[in-house]
């Protein structure tokens, strides 16, 4: 049986109600398709910044899982050095665990990792193993928001050791995969030979469409929908409350439309630094038009996305995510989609004509963009019908599939 690790130190683990769930997906996929998988995950969830429960790791160990948990100190800030430290404790705590297991067949990296890059690429040859990059953030380009503005044009000279590490990281790999187009340009960019290397872009999170049409069903079932007054409209963001979101945004222009329009009303889910700030200033503001639901179940969750009006896409300036993994829960369930992000994403949504973007911390902008949004019920509708016919297209089946068809190409292809 050929064995797969996987270095992913943010993803979550299975049972956590919230994180990136796309190191589970993977696992589980590769799983059904015969591979042994060794996860090696961080000691600190960085979604929800608390340290991990390390039963959850005990009780999901299966004869062809194994779940490395690697001691990594907090941290709560996205861009600091303690963050900067927990991926440094992340690399060598791999370093000093990988002679206690099989050796691997392919190694799948979530890159860019700093410390990590490079020393997978020594590990890799060290086994005479592949090398599949999993290209899921801009790094070091997101460092540049650490700067004084008046330094931020030098941010590629400032942080040129790390942009030479990935692009070595990168003419290393033996296959490739990218969220988006935009991150996979850069890895052409950097590394042309990856062009004629296993790659492919895979919505890594996307939406497992039977669970969705089941959350439907439920609800149609229930009597959960009964909570919506029919004469609101709901708004919903559910994500990481955190600074690189524009969270802060989100609660000011809630201040702005509860004098402007009384029937939209704001629900808010998640976890992550700045809850207190939300849960403060729906108190101290008195905003009846917002609530705070909490970190959700998934299913839970879908719920109120198949009852919602309009789902945020909300994120600070300069932010280097370019199609967030919120997006594909909206598509399949049927939810016209609010965006501050520019580029791709946003050329998406107007291209398909399934939302509205505003300009990133201006709580008018998007005060005024959600108004608009809800002015107009058979716009709404045409787009909910345009967002019908796109979700199948992200169901996380057909993604992992893809998935499953590189990882077999590349270690076939280093025999």
């Amino acid at each position: 049986m050929k064995i797969i690790w996987i270095f992913s130190s943010g993803d979550a683990l299975p049972e956590e109600k919230w994180g990136h769930t796309h190191g589970i997906y993977l696992t589980e996929n590769l799983i059904k398709n015969g591979y042994k998988v060794i996860y090696w995950v961080s000691s600190f969830s960085h979604v929800l910044k608390i340290q991990r429960d390390y039963k959850i790791v005990e009780d999901n160990q299966t004869e062809n899982l194994k779940i490395k948990i690697i001691k990594c100190r907090s941290y709560t800030g996205h861009i600091s050095l303690n963050r900067l430290l927990s991926a440094w404790d992340y690399a060598i705590g791999i370093f000093n665990n990988i002679k206690s297991e099989c050796k691997p067949d392919c190694i799948i990296l979530g890159v860019p990792h700093l410390f990590l890059d490079l020393l997978t690429v020594i590990i890799a040859k060290k086994y005479k193993a592949s090398l599949l990059l999993d290209f899921r953030d801009l790094w070091p380009e997101l460092f540049k928001l650490a700067l004084p503005r008046g330094l931020r044009f030098a941010s590629g000279v400032i942080f040129y050791p790390f942009y030479l590490m990935r692009k070595i990281t990168f003419l290393s790999a033996d296959g490739l995969t990218a969220v988006c187009n935009t991150y996979r340009d850069v890895a052409f960019k950097q590394a042309p030979k990856l062009r004629n290397k296993p790659n492919d872009i895979i919505y890594s999170t996307g939406v497992d469409i039977n669970k969705m049409r089941e959350s439907f069903e439920e609800l149609n079932q229930s009597k959960f929908q009964n909570q919506k007054n029919p004469e609101e409209y709901w708004v919903i963001y559910a994500g990481t409350l955190g600074d690189n979101y524009d969270i802060k945004t989100l609660i000011r222009a809630a201040e702005i439309l509860k004098y402007k329009n009384e029937k939209i009303k704001i629900l808010v889910a998640g976890d992550g630094p700045l809850k207190k700030y939300v849960t403060d200033a729906i108190a101290d503001r008195k905003l009846s038009n917002i609530e705070y639901l909490g970190a959700l179940d998934r299913n839970t969750l879908y719920k109120y996305y198949f009852m919602s009006d309009l789902g945020l896409s909300l994120y600070a300036r300069y932010s280097t995510v370019v199609i967030p993994a919120k997006a594909f829960d909206y598509f399949s369930t049927k939810l016209p989609i609010i965006n501050s992000l520019p580029g791709e994403f946003s050329e998406l949504l107007i291209e398909k004509g399934v939302g509205f973007n505003y300009d990133a911390e201006n709580p008018d902008s998007l005060a005024s963009v959600i108004a608009h949004a809800l002015s107009d019920n058979v716009r709404l509708k045409i787009m909910k019908d345009k967002l019908s016919t796109l979700s199948n297209i992200y169901d996380r089946q057909e993604q992992y599939t893809k998935y499953g068809k590189i990882v077999n190409s590349i270690i076939t292809s280093k025999k």
